[in-house]
């Protein structure tokens, strides 16, 4: 499982789509890697989709879209 830095939590890595479940991981480069190919799709699919980041609590910690990194929640 991956895990965040300095932090004993799992984290699920959920692709989203207008807010629909595609996929989930346990890893952030497979996910990175899945929402980089959906997103080749095009730009109008791109703009649609988000990456969240679930800690083992089901908080959303951080998110990201399309070709940007994944950013920390405060």
């Amino acid at each position: 499982m991956s895990r965040r830095p300095g932090s004993m939590s799992d984290m699920t890595y959920a692709i989203l789509d207008n807010g629909n479940l595609v996929d989930s991981f346990d890893q952030e480069d497979l996910a990175v890697a899945a929402l980089d190919r959906l997103a080749a799709a095009g730009s109008e699919v791109a703009q649609r989709l988000l990456l969240v980041t679930v800690d083992d609590h089901g908080n959303v910690v951080a998110d990201r879209v399309p070709d940007e990194r994944i950013g920390q929640h405060a």
